[in-house]
């Protein structure tokens, strides 16, 4: 092969897409709270805007939505996640956070999902990596804890880290719920304190069809933690670059895929 000799890269592509992201930066996408009709209030889409406003600044939602952008320039794909935190806890109040997705590979989408903003998948999941001792605190009654240096689980359980999926996943739940005679949803206990006012009041029992998510965090040997709640979407959000479709199925590429010839040519 002979000796190895220098090689210099002519960077072309690096320019057009800070363009790209800086343009983001000085003008960042943020959630709008818009009225639609001559019914909306617009004291109500205030307010939303304000509750918006708060919660993309307590989540630095910035960071996330311009590193996912960043990520669609470079390959094609990026992603953030939308979660929820317990911020009073005597309240049981819970606040939605939009989350930073550092490493755009880390995450696999439904494959068969079409829409762009993947608001059609009914699978999705995140790969995380933790430290052998942190593993075995957050999750002691796990046989991974105690198994992760044999090398029976290749590419899972790794000599300084274990590998967690955190797997993300809709159904359909049947729920029974009570239906006043005005045709008002209410609890059980709701409906005890209205009848102990009312005897008289009729009621009936209807079954509703629900979508619920269920986030299961699993490792090739165990399911470690599952938890389900309703929701119509999966909280693992895709921001594409280029999206076509080919006899091979769908592609998707960013800004450096169409220039790697002309670099290559320039780098010659």
């Amino acid at each position: 092969d002979g000796p190895k000799r220098p090689c210099m890269v002519i960077d072309q592509t690096d320019q057009y897409m800070r363009q790209v992201t800086n343009d983001a930066r000085m003008s960042p996408p943020g959630l709008r709270a818009t009225p639609i009709d001559d019914k909306a209030d617009l004291r109500v889409a205030e307010d939303l805007q304000g509750l918006f406003r708060h919660i993309e600044r307590v989540s630095r939602a910035n960071r996330a939505y311009l590193t996912a952008l960043d990520w669609s320039c470079t390959i094609g794909r990026g992603a953030f996640r939308i979660d929820s935190v317990l911020v009073n806890k005597a309240l049981n109040h819970w606040e939605p956070r939009v989350g930073r997705i550092a490493n755009a590979l880390d995450v696999y989408f439904d494959p068969y999902s079409v829409e762009v903003d993947g608001s059609d998948q009914t699978d999705a999941m995140i790969i995380k990596t933790y430290s052998p001792a942190t593993f075995r605190r957050r999750w002691p009654k796990s046989e991974t804890a105690g198994s992760w240096d044999n090398g029976r689980y290749q590419g899972w359980c790794l000599r300084d880290e274990i590998r967690v999926a955190e797997w993300h996943s809709l159904r359909d739940r049947t729920d029974t719920v009570l239906v006043t005679e005005m045709g008002e949803e209410v609890t059980e206990e709701v409906l005890r304190g209205m009848l102990a006012v009312n005897p008289g009041m009729g009621y009936r029992e209807e079954s509703r069809t629900v979508p619920v998510c269920s986030v299961r965090f699993v490792t090739e040997h165990d399911v470690l933690d599952e938890t389900e709640f309703p929701a119509p979407h999966i909280g693992l959000i895709p921001v594409y670059g280029d999206d076509r479709y080919t006899t091979e199925g769908r592609e998707l590429f960013g800004m450096v895929r169409r220039t790697a010839d002309a670099g290559r040519l320039s780098n010659y």
